[in-house]
């Protein structure tokens, strides 16, 4: 039965602060800069993604996106703009997580969203 929710068919959105690593402060500046990622990723024709906040101690944090497996060849023909773009947010650069983005639970490959920690380096 359709009851006419507006956000019915819209992929799920977690609150943002899911996108920053266990142990890095949550602020205000930190969620900003992911919301306008993400809106920027968005607007680029994406539409199942996360972009999430990597801190660095020696430097502007980074960006990590992650996209739905079947939009990664569209990533390809956009990563010079979504690399600049994530630079004038203020993200200090962009990485790709080649596995593409995997909804909670999800398995591929023997790695899971709920093991994706960022490496060190």
């Amino acid at each position: 039965m359709r009851l006419g929710l507006p956000t019915a068919d819209l992929p799920a959105q977690p609150c943002l602060s899911s996108r920053i690593p266990h142990g890095t402060p949550v602020t205000t500046a930190a969620l900003e800069m992911i919301e306008q990622a993400e809106e920027y990723v968005r607007s680029s024709g994406f539409s199942i993604f996360r972009v999430r906040y990597l801190g660095h101690p020696n430097h502007s944090p980074s960006a990590k996106l992650q996209v739905d497996p079947l939009e990664m060849d569209k990533l390809l023909t956009v990563e010079a703009q979504l690399r600049e773009a994530m630079r004038a947010i203020g993200f200090h650069d962009l990485v790709i997580d080649p596995g593409g983005y995997l909804a909670p639970g999800e398995v591929q490959n023997g790695r899971s969203e709920s093991s994706d920690v960022p490496a060190a380096g």
